[in-house]
């Protein structure tokens, strides 16, 4: 909402507003911008009536203030905005399992409720998901054709299907969660997560990483129990590489996977790929061959 002044002209004819505060000679004029959900008619987000200046497009904001009767629900396809504000005190959900393609950037400081629904960042720039609450996604889509890709500024998880299409996801101490019941597709060239991402359960699960230019999984299977499980990649040299013990001889200087248990006592097989055996320089591996998988603990290798 944004507070104009309406100046009007004194005895003297001159524009009279004072402080740019109400006076005799000035009202405040108050303007809803486009884009801005009023929930006049209804909870739907498709009827124009709740929306000021019509349902929103790629190209308008979509704001979500509190305070309103009714908060919007997204019950069947076609559902877009630019840039998503759901403001403190108010909601948006998802009731049926329709898609919200954003263009722009995603705040959520109030709840979001993804139900059965999914989310897809489909812009060519770069994009962040906001905000003083976390949002739980269902299923969450990653389509965007920048160089940049998106940025987490807050934490969030998928609980559904991550599907990482195109474009990078950057993280940090803003971790992406995927809960017991999520699942994800391993990546490729173009698409991948850039730090920490986190799986939680059982389940077998390719971690889709990677850092600069390079895609670089890292896979757990046959975990013995429900555990967090937190992967993340790096294209350059480990910290340590002279603690070596027999029988390895030579640490590689190029790249490393960190992978912490970070909740829950469960063991995993690990397995470790490589997209690019030039950039690796991993010549050969064959069963009696000289490359090992070895793993730095209690500041020793084994």
């Amino acid at each position: 909402v944004t507070t104009m002044y309406q100046c009007l002209i004194d005895a003297t004819g001159a524009p009279d507003c004072g402080a740019q505060t109400p006076s005799t000679n000035c009202i405040t004029i108050t303007v809803t911008p486009t884009g801005t959900w009023t929930g006049i008619v209804s909870t739907d987000w498709f009827n124009a009536g709740n929306w000021c200046g019509g349902v929103p497009t790629s190209v308008t904001d979509a704001t979500i203030p509190g305070g309103v009767n009714n908060f919007p629900v997204i019950g069947a396809p076609g559902a877009i905005c630019k840039s998503l504000i759901i403001g403190s005190n108010a909601s948006l959900t998802i009731s049926t399992s329709d898609n919200l393609d954003i263009y722009g950037d995603w705040t959520n400081d109030g709840t979001f409720s993804n139900g059965t629904g999914s989310v897809s960042f489909v812009a060519g720039i770069a994009q962040s998901i906001n905000g003083a609450t976390s949002s739980a996604f269902n299923n969450l889509t990653i389509f965007n054709t920048s160089a940049t890709g998106v940025t987490l500024n807050t934490p969030a998880s998928v609980g559904g299907i991550l599907t990482l299409t195109d474009g990078y996801v950057y993280t940090t101490t803003n971790v992406l969660t995927l809960t017991n019941t999520a699942s994800a597709t391993s990546g490729l060239a173009a698409s991948y997560i850039i730090g920490p991402i986190i799986k939680q359960g059982a389940s077998d699960f390719v971690f889709p990483v990677g850092k600069g230019t390079k895609w670089a999984r890292l896979g757990i299977f046959t975990i013995t129990a429900s555990s967090d499980f937190r992967a993340e990649y790096f294209n350059s040299q480990y910290v340590n590489i002279t603690s070596l013990v027999n029988p390895i001889e030579v640490v590689s200087g190029l790249e490393y996977w960190v992978l912490d248990r970070v909740a829950g006592a469960g063991n995993a097989d690990v397995r470790l790929y490589w997209e690019d055996a030039t950039w690796s320089q991993i010549l050969e591996c064959t069963p009696n061959g000289d490359l090992s998988v070895a793993h730095f603990t209690a500041g020793a290798w084994n």
